[in-house]
């Protein structure tokens, strides 16, 4: 399999590199039979792709430890899903999963437009056949899946006992293949910016495929923070890791090149701005991999040192310079001036929104990389603490959060007071009913309590423009309420799903300030039989619970012959004086491997959660405990559920076509 891995790779590399060279001088030459070759190139490349992803799959399947990435990601001992999953857990196999990824996305992109003949399509295919041709180049040198092992092994390692959970199955993937389509918004806009085109047609092309990209990456990256909370045992889900920011730095410019998108083609406004959104979040998604590959940052989430590094630093060159060159070479062509709009107008609005995003994005890429520069200049790596990303989050995220709460009641061109003063009513009661709640009962950050009302006022004027459109509509229609619910929502499925993806941030802004804001945390050292309490919780130490697996079961149960051991402390719970159950935090060493992971113990509760991680295990038979109450933590996964849904009810084709709507 590695000699058919290894020749489909380099057969791919040759074939790309011709296509690109055909679809290039086919198009400028107008010569129809070379650009049908260049096709027939794609769907080569894509097949031979496909070949080489098959065969690394099955070497891991087949157990095939004479390959040394099988042999360091794998074992025979690993379930279906994690033999599948060890395909993306190496740096070798992801970056093949990538190109795998992007070879799919293109040959979808060529077979359902085939017939397109518009510049603007041919030439993204160009930079997408580019794309490709230099992650097989990578695949290829220096970040080979299929080279073989320098010895004989009759065994593999094994996967990271981190990644073998559920969630680690689906995380990275839904990364990478956020990060791989975002491919090609980028390639869209480097052609209409090479060929001077303006108009809303490359968006149109590429629309579906940024949202999609986005929802993608949106669920990988809250998959990863459920993850951290789950198995890291530290209590929280972000951490300001630099490697976790590079995942959503992209994120945060996609959420504005969506938002862009919109008013591109709705008032045909901020189009350089929006292509250079689009090369930025690729940018983005470029530099992510070169932080998380090169060995510059150590973090758990990063792989080692490699020359992978070099590789993507060239990329990334690449499409940082070039793309701002063609950005400020047809800034002429693409640049648009607002007319008589007022500063408090949808248009400012939309800007105001964009920038938020982007400032955020400049702060945490800033932040991120400080360390290193003063390590480098200095002599000493100054890291910013959690609580300064904290505070630089929290009143952009107010600000956001406005924006998300008066959008749908602001107008195009110009908005007074008097226009919306009855539509502020209801919501911003609420919202102010909600700031003296959080004031009386929780006290704590003015900012923090500040969120919370912004986003009740968010829910509010979402769900009262929801209300009052379908009254509207039922009015009009002389047909019931439910029926002109339906109506709109699937009618215009854009417009709606947005709404629904608005109410899911304003949700998870709640969560977000309620569990880093408000928390409570204790670390206490027990034995048997004695009690602490947090909150209004009580726990008592029961008993220790462990067990031990062995790597031959049938011979002496040695040390030597131990594979793994689990750990834990039973508590009883009480809460309020009444028993609520038992909770049973454990920690399991992974001898092989070297690893030791928490088995963390919740107790979840609408409005709070209940966190238990055994810290240690202690010679004269008491633990040490970490207690967490972390309020509202929930509300983060359901308002991630929400958002999620948000987005694939905008995906969906609905509404009614956009030529006709327009």
């Amino acid at each position: 399999m590695a000699e058919l891995g290894n020749t489909t790779l380099i057969l791919g590399l040759v074939v790309s590199i011709a296509s690109f060279a055909s679809l290039l001088y086919g198009q400028k030459t107008r010569n129809k039979s070379l650009v049908l070759a260049g096709y027939y190139g794609i769907i080569i490349t894509f097949v031979l792709i496909t070949v080489a992803s098959y065969a690394l799959i099955s070497s891991l399947m087949n157990h095939d430890f004479s390959n040394s990435y099988v042999a360091q990601y794998s074992s025979s001992d690993l379930s279906t899903l994690y033999l599948v999953s060890a395909f993306w857990a190496g740096q070798e196999g992801s970056l093949l999963f990538w190109l795998f990824i992007v070879s799919i996305s293109t040959f979808l992109m060529l077979v359902f437009n085939w017939k397109e003949k518009r510049d603007t399509f041919r030439y993204s295919l160009l930079v997408l056949t580019a794309i490709q041709a230099f992650f097989l180049l990578v695949v290829i040198v220096p970040a080979n899946p299929f080279k073989e092992a320098e010895f004989i092994f009759t065994e593999g390692q094994g996967l990271n006992p981190l990644l073998q959970h559920i969630v680690m199955a689906i995380h990275p993937p839904t990364l990478l293949v956020g990060y791989a389509i975002y491919a090609i918004p980028f390639a869209f806009a480097i052609a209409a910016l090479f060929l001077k085109r303006d108009s809303e047609e490359w968006i149109t092309m590429c629309r579906n495929w940024a949202l999609f990209a986005w929802l993608l990456l949106s669920i990988g990256i809250f998959l990863g923070a459920y993850w951290a909370y789950e198995v890291l045992g530290w209590g929280g889900y972000w951490a300001w890791d630099p490697v976790e920011n590079t995942s959503i730095l992209p994120w945060f410019t996609g959420t504005a090149l969506i938002h862009s998108f919109y008013i591109y083609r709705r008032k045909a406004l901020y189009k350089i701005w929006t292509v250079f959104l689009a090369i930025a979040t690729f940018f983005l998604c470029l530099a992510g991999t070169f932080i998380t590959r090169s060995g510059v940052i150590q973090s758990v989430h990063a792989f080692g040192e490699s020359a992978v590094g070099s590789y993507f630093l060239g990329s990334i060159a690449v499409v940082l310079f070039g793309g701002l060159a063609l950005v400020a070479w047809r800034y002429n062509t693409f640049r648009t001036e607002l007319g008589d709009e007022s500063v408090i107008s949808r248009e400012f609005g939309y800007l105001l929104n964009n920038w938020t995003l982007f400032v955020f994005t400049m702060i945490v890429l800033i932040l991120s990389v400080l360390p290193y520069i003063t390590e480098l200049f200095m002599g000493q790596k100054l890291s910013p603490s959690v609580e300064t990303y904290n505070n630089l989050a929290i009143p952009l995220g107010l600000l956001y959060l406005i924006g998300i709460g008066i959008c749908p009641i602001i107008r195009w061109k110009e908005t007074t007071f008097d226009s919306v003063k009855m539509d502020l009513i209801y919501p911003g009661a609420l919202s102010a009913i909600t700031l003296v709640l959080v004031a009386v009962f929780w006290k704590g950050s003015v900012l923090g309590m500040l969120t919370i009302a912004a986003a009740v006022f968010g829910i509010a004027m979402l769900f009262q423009t929801i209300l009052n459109d379908t009254l509207s509509r039922s009015k009009a229609s002389k047909k019931g309420f439910l029926n002109s619910f339906y109506y709109l929502f699937r009618r215009n499925n854009r417009h709606y799903g947005g709404f629904i993806a608005h109410f899911g941030m304003a949700i998870i802004f709640i969560g977000l300030v309620g569990s880093s804001l408000y928390a409570m945390e204790q670390v206490v050292t027990i034995g048997p039989g004695e009690s602490f309490t947090i909150s209004d919780f009580s726990l008592r130490y029961d008993e220790p619970v462990g067990s031990k697996k062995y790597l031959n079961p049938e011979a002496e149960k040695s040390q030597e012959n131990l594979k793994e051991e689990m750990k834990g402390a039973r508590l009883s719970v009480t809460e309020g004086g009444k028993s609520i159950g038992e909770l049973t935090p454990k920690v399991v060493t992974f001898y092989l491997q070297q690893a030791t992971i928490a088995k963390v113990a919740i107790r979840r509760e609408l409005f709070r959660d209940l966190f238990l991680a055994l810290q240690s295990t202690n010679d004269d038979g008491t633990v040490t405990i970490q207690a967490k109450v972390n309020p509202l933590v929930s509300w983060l996964w359901v308002g991630s559920l929400i958002l999620f849904v948000g987005a694939i009810w905008a995906i969906l084709p609905l509404g009614k076509p956009e030529k006709e709507r327009r």
